[in-house]
């Protein structure tokens, strides 16, 4: 708007366990220019993620450098991808000439093109400098890559598209579309996130301050869900069994947090 001042924009990315409920890793960057995948490199190769991680990703992720980095750590990936009439890696594949499918697919990744790459662009993709990827050197010219492109119909009539490196023998169709409906997990705590925890509104002006700002509440929510997620389910006579309400929960543990300087502390659960 042009009577509008001058404002910052900060970009969020974030790891988030599905299993505990809990953000295990953060990276903030500038609106402006911000990559989610190499901040979602960053973040991979700083923090050790337990051994056979599995992350799952939503559209905007696929990438082959992306992939290797995941595979070349021995750990899983589950990426949705935007279908072959689209874009994205699927458009420039010779896929199989059916709706459905399950198709193992193969790349080997280079950092520099020389004539047998150049003449076998289907087996070759070039990795842009821009990515750095360490698992390519010197003494690594070439890193095979292979994983799974599955394609199913939904329920609505139209077609999903998922990348894996999860064998085919222990996780079928149907179980990945099991792990990837987990990933709306991600969208309800930022949700909360957001709105029970108060990271919509700020109090700071300075780049810093709100960073702070941040991390203080991603700091909040872990401490809410760490608690939260330990209250064992109310049981009752009827056959339905009762879990806290997140949003009560979130209220009760921030004020718990401000009643520390009381002598009465309120019982949390």
């Amino acid at each position: 708007r042009e009577n509008q001042g001058k404002y910052h924009q900060v970009h969020l990315s974030a790891v988030y366990d599905l299993l505990s409920n809990r953000y295990s890793a953060a990276y903030i960057e500038p609106r402006k220019g911000h990559n989610e995948r190499n901040a979602f490199d960053l973040m991979f190769d700083e923090r050790p993620f337990p051994k056979n991680s599995l992350f799952i990703f939503d559209r905007g992720y696929e990438g082959y450098p992306l992939m290797a980095h995941i595979s070349q750590k021995n750990h899983f990936f589950v990426i949705r991808a935007k279908d072959r009439s689209i874009g994205g890696i699927l458009k420039g594949i010779d896929l199989p000439n059916t709706d459905e499918f399950d198709f193992l697919f193969s790349k080997i990744l280079v950092g520099r093109m020389s004539t047998k790459h150049m003449q076998n662009p289907e087996l070759y993709h070039l990795v842009h400098q821009t990515y750095k990827p360490y698992y390519l050197n010197q003494s690594v010219k070439e890193y095979p890559l292979t994983f799974r492109i599955v394609r199913f119909r939904l329920s609505n009539g139209t077609y999903e598209c998922l990348l894996t490196n999860l064998p085919k023998e222990e996780f079928s169709i149907t179980c990945l579309k099991k792990i990837y409906n987990m990933r709306w997990g991600i969208e309800t705590s930022f949700r909360h996130l957001k709105h029970s925890i108060g990271l919509l509104n700020f109090h700071s002006k300075k780049i810093e301050s709100i960073e702070q700002e941040i991390w203080a509440r991603l700091i909040l929510y872990n401490y809410c869900m760490a608690v939260t997620m330990n209250i064992k389910e109310k049981k009752t006579k009827s056959r339905y069994s009762y879990k806290p309400n997140l949003a009560n929960a979130i209220h009760v543990c921030r004020k718990f947090l401000k009643s520390l300087i009381d002598e009465a502390l309120p019982n949390i659960e």
